[in-house]
């Protein structure tokens, strides 16, 4: 055995010796670059995290800025109501570059703010500009900079909450009328004043399903059912004044400035029998079978002048004219030129009252039965299905269809003499949008009496009288009527689509606004009159309950012309008993039935005064009309076009602005911009 593989092998380790000195060292750079890196992604993760701190506090301060900047804007439209801090055009700087507090009052060190404000959209186009939607915007701009000179910017875009966010708004609660047990309001309510509900409600009680807040105290709380609460000793918001709803009227004028299809003089103010109808109707101008949003139309009658006759003409009122042997306070409509009935025979034209009469031979008490028998329906009369209609109705007149205005004064006022009424022409003409129309409402030379809406893209949704002005018929579009005087709800006055179902622009929506008051007038066609001494219903083509689609904002109060003994308001007898409901009609037992408004209602006095009744008679004894009320969500998320706001502006949406842009832009040019849109 020789030992040179031993000693060749010792050789080889003796070889190797430095390996495990090199190991260690890799090891311990190894060691040595994990901690290094460690320490990196510690420092890193420090700086991170310093980073996203003050990213974090620069948009928290600039947010916190747009609160400022909104709250400020509140509580000076708060405090001085009939001023407006917001220029028409530029901006305000509602707090400068300064340092920031936090919230115990010590200065956030190196940290500045700026704060400005302007109205976002004009009255030189976009949707926030046409007033077709009803939106008054206001743009907050929240710059801030930090210590190391890093720079956030934000927008808030808020609208102005509108009155018709409310089911019900009222601003002085005048009167000891509470709500009764088991009324019912769907939506917000809010008072200026107190909330009064009657006492001792229990099953049911006074339902309240939307947001309550009250400024004053409630009445009776116990009595109400409040789904979502209710707020006392809320701040009060400022209520309209005639002088801002005056300033609507250049809406109008910019509608069409040279022909006043919207901007009309309504010919006498603060009665309940005005000179002027605006009869909204719908036409299908492109013939393709489908009512689009823009083919809403709306016609106007006036009254020739002002004298009894033509005023209770144009308003089917009871006409209480004079007759030998016939005693008008049992039969006021015995000669009326818009009650009547259809004939029997082969031409089914419809006569009224006064032809009626004319037509019937022998003697004046003959004559007088003939009316009677055909007003109570009786068969064998030659005539079948009576009816009223409001002054100028093409259904009135026997020598035309129904597709026929009849220009022409002298037909239309067949019997009336001087007096009576007349449909309007459009000055410039017919509208090019109807010209085409062959349909069974407008055809012919009728054309020329429709004044478009959605098809005049100049029009801002506004309709302004001066005076007193009626209104009837169907909507199809977005309109809000202003009246310096009454505005008189003649009859059904409802919406293409059903209200609550298309918030968009494309929906249907009514604004009325008045500055002395609007009420439900007591008609030949919403009540009941006297034929030979006893009510006598059935004259309206659709006799349950009056029903109104609209949001409703009155400067004094909203109501009925009816007195409180159930006559008619200024035509009738007095003493008489209470006028009865038509058949269909109930609405907690009130004597004529409901007034059904679907919508939204706002108040200055919740006394109903000068109308005397509205909501009254459960009783045997009572009378007038109650309340039947549906809340349209619409309201509050896409209103009536510039129905007043509260000034209360709220959140709407946040934007994130480069503020490298910003500065490259500038800050006027940028809010400037936002005014045009």
């Amino acid at each position: 055995m020789t030992t040179k593989g031993f000693d060749g092998m010792t050789a080889m380790i003796r070889n190797e010796r430095g390996v495990a000195l090199i190991l260690t060292l890799l090891i311990t750079m190894a060691v040595a670059a994990m901690a290094i890196g460690g320490v990196m992604i510690a420092g890193a993760s420090g700086l991170t995290s310093r980073f996203a701190a003050r990213e974090a506090a620069l948009h928290s301060l600039a947010d916190a800025g747009l609160e400022i900047g909104r709250d400020e804007i509140n509580r000076v439209s708060a405090a001085f109501p009939d001023s407006t801090i917001l220029p028409d055009t530029g901006y305000i700087v509602i707090a400068p570059a300064a340092t920031i507090l936090d919230a115990s009052g010590n200065v956030i060190p190196g940290y500045t703010r700026t704060v400005y404000a302007g109205r976002t959209g004009g009255r030189t186009g976009g949707p926030a500009t046409s007033g077709q939607y009803g939106s008054n915007y206001m743009s907050v701009l929240s710059v801030i900079n930090d210590p190391r000179g890093a720079v956030a910017a934000r927008r808030g875009l808020f609208a102005q909450e509108s009155w018709s966010k409310f089911a019900v708004a009222v601003n002085n609660w005048s009167s000891s009328i509470p709500y009764g047990c088991g009324s019912s309001i769907t939506g917000p309510l809010h008072s200026n004043d107190d909330l009064l509900i009657q006492s001792g409600c229990t099953s049911p009680k006074t339902l309240f399903a939307g947001e309550v807040t009250v400024v004053g105290s409630i009445v009776n709380p116990g009595s109400g059912n409040f789904t979502r609460g209710y707020t006392t000793g809320t701040p009060a918001l400022p209520w309209p004044t005639p002088a801002q709803l005056g300033t609507m009227r250049r809406f109008a004028e910019d509608a069409d400035i040279t022909n006043g299809d919207y901007d009309l003089t309504g010919g006498n103010i603060g009665t309940n029998r005005p000179c002027t109808r605006l009869d909204f109707q719908v036409l299908d101008s492109n013939q393709d079978g489908i009512i689009q949003w823009d083919e809403g139309y709306v016609r106007i009658f006036k009254c020739n002048n002002l004298n009894y006759t033509s005023l209770a003409y144009v308003n089917a009122r009871r006409w209480n004219q004079t007759l030998s042997g016939f005693n008008s306070d049992n039969d006021p409509n015995m000669l009326s030129p818009n009650c009547g009935a259809y004939v029997t025979n082969a031409s089914g034209a419809f006569r009224n009252a006064q032809a009626i009469y004319d037509n019937t031979s022998g003697s004046e008490s003959n004559k007088r039965t003939k009316v009677r028998d055909v007003f109570r329906g009786e068969t064998g009369t030659g005539y079948v299905n009576k009816r009223c209609f409001l002054g100028g109705d093409p259904r009135l007149f026997r020598s035309v269809t129904g597709d026929t205005l009849l220009p022409d004064p002298a037909t239309a006022n067949t019997g009336l003499g001087a007096n009576g009424g007349r449909w309007i022409r459009r000055r410039l003409g017919a509208h090019p949008s109807v010209t085409t129309v062959r349909s069974t409402i407008a055809s012919g030379g009728d054309a020329e009496y429709w004044i478009p809406l959605g098809k005049n893209p100049n029009f801002k949704g506004v309709i302004y009288v001066t005076g007193d002005v009626a209104i009837s018929g169907r909507l199809r579009g977005r309109v809000t009527v202003v009246s310096t005087g009454i505005i008189n709800l003649q009859d059904d006055f409802t919406y293409w689509t059903p209200p609550g179902t298309n918030c968009s622009e494309t929906g249907d929506i009514f604004g009325a606004l008045a500055v002395q008051g609007i009420i439900t007038q007591d008609n030949n066609l919403q009540t009941p009159f006297k034929v030979n001494g006893t009510f006598r219903g059935g004259f309206d083509d659709t006799p349950a309950d009056e029903n109104y689609h609209m949001f409703l904002l009155s400067l004094t109060n909203f109501g009925s012309d009816m007195e409180s003994n159930g006559t008619p308001g200024y035509d009738g007898p007095t003493g008489s008993p209470a006028i009865p409901a038509e058949a269909g009609e109930t609405c907690g037992g009130a004597r004529a039935g409901c007034i059904r408004i679907s919508g939204g209602i706002a108040y200055a006095r919740m006394d109903w005064a000068g109308f005397r009744t509205y909501g009254s008679g459960t009783s045997s004894t009572g009378y007038g009309w109650a309340s039947g009320h549906t809340y349209d969500q619409c309201g509050a998320s896409n209103p009536p076009p510039y129905f007043p706001t509260t000034g209360r502006y709220l959140k709407s949406r946040y934007y994130e602005i480069d503020p490298v842009w910003l500065n490259q832009v500038g800050i006027g040019t940028y809010l400037n911009e936002l005014q045009s849109r």
